[in-house]
């Protein structure tokens, strides 16, 4: 065992640690540094983001004593506040009639024209003059048969007519995205999907690496790790055979290789 010891590891440790770290810097690049600019991480982030905020427009509808207050201006400052501090905007009208009359609004930023009033309960990707939006669109009835139409703005993608150090294009959250992804209405292999399934855009990858979803630098670094695994191994063989005769060195072999090959 000393033997061994001093034979295999002694000898072989500059191996072992040179395939630890390259397993490792592999690791870090695939999941820290390649991940966070690639269409595959964005895509899981993107719609992640979109779909925490259908699920809280959602939980907004259902109180509907919450909707009658706003409507009616009978909601008090830190209800305002809390609607204001929302990350998408927020517009209320009164439907009983059939025109929508504008009731309740949470930022300043935006305006839905009427075309957006208009048909059936709706999510899907809009463009505006500042961006790119899921537009979702909902009735509802709050206290007296009062009819709603709730609209929903999901800023997606930051567009301005001039750009300034402070105001640049992008999407939300994401800046870095820009450079790796476009947003498209073509099919890729990146569909970004509403909490009700549909798929409201996908995402174009820039770079051909990154459509072909290879990543060369952190195959190359596994590769090279596992070159030197195997080296570890031959030499542990060349040990034995040399050690204990040719047959212990196959049986070692034979021991390695068929527990990976399972």
């Amino acid at each position: 065992m000393k033997n061994f010891y001093q034979q295999v590891v002694k000898k072989n440790v500059f191996f072992l640690l040179g395939a630890l770290w390259l397993f490792t810097i592999a690791f870090i690049i695939d999941n820290y540094w390649y991940s966070s600019s690639s269409a595959k991480y964005l895509r899981k982030n993107i719609e992640n983001d979109i779909q925490v905020q259908e699920k809280d427009f959602d939980g907004l509808l259902k109180d509907t004593a919450l909707l009658g207050r706003l409507v009616n201006q009978h909601y008090t400052g830190n209800e305002l506040n809390t609607l204001t501090e929302k990350p998408y905007s927020v517009f209320l009208y009164s439907n009983d009639y059939g025109t929508p009359d504008l009731k309740f609004w949470n930022t300043q930023l935006v305006l839905p024209d009427n075309t957006l009033l208009e048909g059936s309960e709706i999510n899907g990707l809009i463009k505006m003059r500042n961006g790119q939006y899921e537009c979702i669109r909902r009735e509802v009835t709050v206290g007296d048969n009062k009819k709603l139409l709730a609209l929903a703005l999901v800023m997606v993608r930051r567009e301005y007519y001039l750009e300034f150090p402070n105001l640049k294009r992008g999407f939300v959250n994401y800046p870095q995205a820009e450079k790796s992804v476009n947003i498209s209405v073509r099919q890729t292999d990146y569909p970004v999907k509403s909490i009700t399934g549909k798929t409201l855009f996908y995402l174009q990858a820039k770079f051909i690496s990154e459509r072909e979803n290879t990543n060369w630098l952190t195959l190359t670094l596994n590769i090279i790790a596992i070159i030197l695994l195997l080296i570890i191994v031959h030499n542990a063989a060349h040990y034995f055979s040399v050690t204990y005769g040719y047959l212990k060195g196959i049986l070692f072999l034979i021991g390695i290789t068929e527990p990976a090959a399972i």
